[in-house]
């Protein structure tokens, strides 16, 4: 006789939630960047959690919430699937592409010191911006301010140009033994042409500040943008009694070109 107990064991496995991934915002960034994960189930800490791009961890968390983290894009990435891991249970991957884009900066100073334009010295200060993806400079020549580019293919290129003219002097008198006196005033106006191979682009901007934006669709297309001076003189002759005889226009054909800017697609 004694009392039996039966005793019986109960088990439950609770199994992980799966966070759900919907978007990535942007989808498109550097290294370095800050890219928001959009969705559900992913915890309310980043404790013992992760995101990872194609496979890379990201080392520094900006925000974790349960609809949102913020991450930055981890070093030695590349294009492919995010995935957020929340402890052993990883969500479905949303596309993510590495921006290889590169904005180059330099600075446009040309100076002609009075050649063949009556001694007026012209003075060109500014500054190039190139920018595209993977774009990189694979030529420079100094003495003819000539840079040449080559960027990925089927992304956008913007090239801007802001310079501007000084003159030195902007005008001056000249007279001869009989009396006559000229009356030089000096002004510059900008000359350039675009040169595309195969190729639409967009342009905005005028005078010395000029951009423009295209994208290359094939590697047989090619951009070129050359900018110049012109340096004109509104011209006056009084005769020796003081009195106004004549006016005209003196253009100096001296267009040399200060800045040449090329790209082409590169091949990759």
């Amino acid at each position: 006789g004694g009392n039996v107990t039966d005793r019986q064991s109960i088990r439950f496995r609770i199994g992980g939630v799966r966070p759900e991934l919907t978007e990535l915002v942007p989808s498109v960034a550097a290294v370095g960047d800050v890219v928001a994960l959009k969705g559900r189930g992913f915890g309310t800490r980043p404790y013992n959690n992760e995101v990872t791009f194609k496979g890379v961890a990201a080392k520094e968390v900006v925000s974790w919430r349960d609809d949102e983290v913020k991450v930055r894009v981890p070093a030695g990435t590349e294009s492919g699937p995010v995935v957020l891991k929340r402890g052993e249970v990883a969500s479905n991957s949303k596309d993510f592409t590495l921006s290889r884009l590169v904005t180059l900066t330099y600075p446009v100073v040309r100076v002609n010191d009075g050649e063949a334009v009556d001694g007026v010295k012209v003075t060109v200060t500014g500054t190039l911006t190139v920018q595209g993806q993977g774009l990189e400079r694979k030529l420079y020549d100094a003495g003819i301010e000539h840079h040449s580019f080559e960027t990925d293919i089927r992304t956008p290129v913007t090239v801007s140009l802001q310079a501007q003219v000084a003159l030195a002097p902007t005008s001056r008198v000249i007279s001869d033994s009989s009396g006559t006196r000229w009356e030089y005033s000096y002004y510059v106006v900008p000359w350039d042409e675009v040169r595309a191979r195969d190729l639409s682009y967009e342009q905005s901007g005028g005078g010395f500040s000029r951009s423009f934006s295209f994208m290359f669709t094939t590697y047989n297309q090619s951009f070129t943008y050359d900018a110049a001076w012109q340096v004109k003189a509104d011209i006056k002759k009084y005769d020796a009694t003081g009195k106004l005889v004549d006016e005209y226009v003196r253009v100096h054909q001296n267009q040399r070109t200060y800045l040449t800017v090329y790209i082409q697609a590169a091949w990759r």
